[in-house]
């Protein structure tokens, strides 16, 4: 129950104990089934979130072993990537679409340039280089998170350079479907200007090893691609995107790949892998 409910169900309890005549026997019953309800809800909210990972580990474990089916039909060796099950995902949206609903009319969402970004983020400033966003994407987003645990439930090791490769492509999908865009700097100028959602078709990001930062995030033009159609795109010296967007799109912590990596980590643990990775990811 939310706060407005319990607030209307304390106000019925009072209006009801202050009724003329009653006995305090009276009073004692409206006490105890104020009580029993409140038990009964908290009890209903633990089932719920019970079921949703007795569901989600019986989801994940049946397409395992489907996938694990397939390959040996095709005569494959097991894949690296351990899709997240779309039915998982059905599962952890219907169960907590109430609770989701019931917070939503309570607390109604601000305008995202109203909020300030959260020190628990990864991302800190109201516009993030495109590079370090995609790398923090990489290794704080709850996507980024369950991504490695895939990885190290399968293979016992996590790969940045995949990790990173993969991240890089979604963000370069997401700048093409237009649910993420970018801004450019032409030196020696001091104005960004936006980059045409179009510039996307022909360009991707290209990752590389880097001594200052790990992994460097450059984009370049797409296989056949003459450099000059983006010549704009490779000329800035700097590119942002806004940060508030990019969260949207990668939160930090999201119900639905928390759950999974928690049941991929158990399998890691299983198999004996790196615990420091562990640790990381938990």
């Amino acid at each position: 129950m939310g706060v407005l409910a319990w607030t209307i169900v304390f106000g019925l309890i009072v209006a009801l104990l202050g009724i003329q005549g009653l006995t305090d026997a009276d009073r004692a019953w409206i006490i105890a089934a104020a009580v029993l309800a409140g038990l009964r809800a908290i009890i209903a909210g633990r089932r719920d979130a019970a079921f949703v990972k007795l569901w989600a580990r019986w989801k994940l474990r049946r397409s395992q072993h489907q996938h694990e089916e397939q390959l040996a039909g095709h005569g494959k060796t097991q894949s690296k990537i351990d899709a997240l099950p779309a039915a998982f995902e059905r599962v952890v949206s219907k169960v907590s679409s109430g609770r989701n609903l019931e917070r939503s009319s309570e607390q109604p969402t601000p305008h995202p340039d109203a909020t300030p970004l959260s020190g628990e983020e990864y991302l800190m400033y109201r516009e993030t280089e495109l590079g370090s966003a995609v790398r923090s994407m990489g290794w704080d987003s709850a996507w980024g998170r369950w991504y490695a645990s895939q990885q190290l439930a399968m293979n016992g090791a996590c790969d940045d350079w995949s990790l990173m490769n993969v991240a890089a492509h979604k963000v370069v999908d997401a700048f093409m479907d237009g649910g993420l865009a970018a801004r450019g700097r032409t030196p020696p100028g001091i104005v960004y200007e936006p980059i045409p959602r179009e510039t996307w078709r022909l360009a991707a990001l290209q990752v590389h090893s880097d001594v200052a930062c790990l992994w460097k995030i450059v984009p370049v033009p797409r296989s056949g691609v003459d450099p000059g159609r983006i010549g704009a795109l490779l000329g800035y010296d700097s590119v942002v995107v806004d940060s508030r967007q990019f969260l949207n799109l990668w939160p930090t912590k999201e119900q639905t790949h928390d759950v999974a990596r928690r049941l991929l980590l158990e399998r890691a643990q299983e198999k004996n892998a790196d615990p420091a990775a562990i640790a990381r990811l938990s």
